[in-house]
């Protein structure tokens, strides 16, 4: 309707409106936003990036690497990896190997390592586990998480006696895996509703150390195949997570009793593809750490692996002086 035909007070009104200078009984959405903002929206914006990154993983990526430095790992940050699955590459938060060495300096040798693919994960929510009542050995695992033993140098002959290192080998040197514990295939993070659970993002952080890991195994694989060169790798996935960690169990009646956690041990299961894409089922272990027990996970490490390297060591011819 043009404003001519409209009464004068009305016409004056839509005039004002047009032109944006409408001042009676209507108040600027500007200005209306600023008498609505609460005080979160007041902060400095520096402020608010840093709670925001406080709740990323890249806080307890910095607090993990300081640990693990401090306690003589050589640490790299941002692995990348080529995920079989997408053929696109991606990045483990952290990369860490410890050496064991013989030989005399300046040049010692290395016999075995340890090899870390660590993904650092902040929840708000608790992670809640359901692992099996019966504890389980993993020596099968444990081969398919190290480099070819029986293979160290191609070049020297091997005695007889060490040609094929078989998963008894193994648990018998007490590799970790071949521990009885109790384990977990099942998890979830807790929600309000139980429709809205899910363990989406546990499971992309297990498999992304578990790929990082199979990726890193290939290429040492490689390497000491076209070098003649080799030691043994022995790899561990981990996630380690700053948050509340549970475990559920269930007995005979149906009851369910809940505990906190500082360390689980998961079983799972991926299809990991070959060159040609042919996919095969595999199985791994991932053991899921709370950030305040990782100085003590580490240090168990490394104890459990005291008697591996000597037995590897024992393989190798010493070298000449």
């Amino acid at each position: 309707m043009p404003y001519s035909l409209l009464p004068p007070r009305l016409c004056a009104w839509a005039g004002r409106v047009s032109t944006g200078r409408l001042t009676m009984g209507y108040n600027p959405p500007r200005q209306a936003e600023k008498g609505n903002r609460s005080m979160s929206d007041k902060k400095p914006l520096v402020e608010k990036i840093a709670e925001f990154v406080e709740k990323t993983g890249f806080p307890l990526e910095s607090d993990c690497i300081r640990l693990l430095s401090s306690k003589g790992w050589i640490v790299s940050k941002g692995s990348s990896f080529l995920d079989p699955d997408e053929s696109i590459l991606r990045e483990v938060d952290i990369g860490a190997i410890k050496m064991e060495r013989y030989g005399r300096k300046p040049f010692p040798c290395p016999v075995a390592s340890i090899s870390l693919t660590i993904e650092c994960k902040t929840s708000e929510r608790p992670w809640i586990f359901f692992p099996a009542s019966v504890g389980m050995r993993n020596p099968l695992t444990a081969i398919k998480h190290s480099t070819s033993i029986e293979n160290l140098l191609p070049t020297v002959t091997m005695p007889a006696k060490v040609s094929a290192v078989s998963a008894d080998d193994l648990a018998g040197w007490g590799h970790p895996y071949s521990e009885p514990v109790s384990q977990a295939n099942t998890y979830l993070v807790y929600a309000s509703k139980p429709k809205d659970a899910s363990g989406y993002s546990i499971r992309s952080a297990m498999m992304s150390a578990v790929k990082s890991m199979n990726d890193q195994l290939k290429r040492s694989q490689k390497y000491f195949e076209a070098t003649g060169e080799g030691y043994a790798l022995f790899y561990y996935p981990i996630v380690v997570l700053r948050g509340a960690l549970f475990e559920a169990t269930s007995d005979d009646t149906g009851q369910v009793a809940v505990k906190g956690s500082w360390h689980v041990r998961v079983d799972v299961d991926y299809l990991s593809p070959d060159q040609q894409f042919n996919y095969s089922a595999m199985r791994h272990i991932v053991d899921v750490v709370h950030e305040k027990a990782l100085p003590q996970y580490l240090d168990s490490l490394e104890t459990s692996h005291i008697p591996l390297f000597a037995r590897v060591g024992e393989l190798l011819p010493m070298p000449a002086e």
